[in-house]
């Protein structure tokens, strides 16, 4: 991690994002040590200290909608300096307890939106694994480095054409044909079926399949002009 965050110049290096396996005060200790910006969440039953006081993360108020920040000393051996952040969203299951280098020049707000965008990384990564075959893959007898980068690129690809086959507007019929809405909103939408599903739907359905068909050729003319995609996506339909 320090090594490919140390090939960028030091006045342009990336923020990295990290989940709760990341949260380990000595990993901490060097990405301070180097100045390498980080944001990542910690488990609820680390120890802290707040003005000389030992507390568990877990202890602190949390409430629903609001966001706190503290200067902290980050585990009890190691005691990294450091700002927590808590923040617990209305409907979460979970407190975050987000942790930043104190001279990080964004604000609480800026911070909890840039880790609710990780998550939605997250989400990325899971479709890859269920729905695209990536989970498990192994390559034998062969120096993987080359065909994994390969593999990558065309899974990115794919994953991005199906994703833009379910938010144009013709993936509103498809919607409508085979999505059963839920009684009760959750999340703020009755929708059941995700963009990715629908997508993979219009290549999967007869009905569908010759409109996704010249559709693709149409992406792809667009990607290879070197232009995005979102302009061409219709926005969703409402819940």
């Amino acid at each position: 991690m320090v090594a490919v965050m140390s090939c960028f110049p030091a006045k342009t290096r990336p923020l990295l994002i990290m989940d709760r396996g990341y949260a380990r005060a000595a990993l901490l200790a060097q990405l301070l040590k180097e100045g390498i910006p980080f944001l990542v969440r910690a488990k609820s039953n680390v120890l802290v200290y707040l003005q000389g006081q030992p507390r568990a993360l877990a202890r602190f108020p949390a409430q629903p909608g609001k966001l706190q920040r503290y200067p902290i000393l980050y585990q009890s051996q190691k005691r990294v300096p450091l700002d927590l952040i808590i923040f617990r969203g209305k409907g979460y299951q979970e407190t975050w307890y987000l942790l930043v280098p104190r001279d990080l020049p964004l604000t609480a707000q800026e911070i909890v939106e840039l880790y609710a965008k990780r998550m939605s990384i997250e989400q990325g990564f899971r479709d890859w694994k269920t729905h695209l075959g990536v989970r498990g893959l192994i390559f034998r007898g062969v120096d993987p480095a080359p065909y994994l980068t390969r593999m990558l690129l065309a899974f990115s690809l794919c994953y991005l054409i199906c994703l833009a086959l379910g938010a144009t507007e013709e993936a509103r019929e498809v919607r409508a044909f085979v999505e059963i809405p839920r009684r009760k909103a959750r999340h703020g939408t009755r929708r059941t079926l995700s963009v990715l599903t629908v997508g993979i739907l219009r290549l999967s359905l007869p009905r569908f399949v010759n409109q996704a068909h010249t559709e693709i050729l149409t992406l792809l003319q667009i990607l290879s002009t070197g232009k995005g995609l979102i302009a061409y996506c219709a926005s969703l339909p409402p819940p």
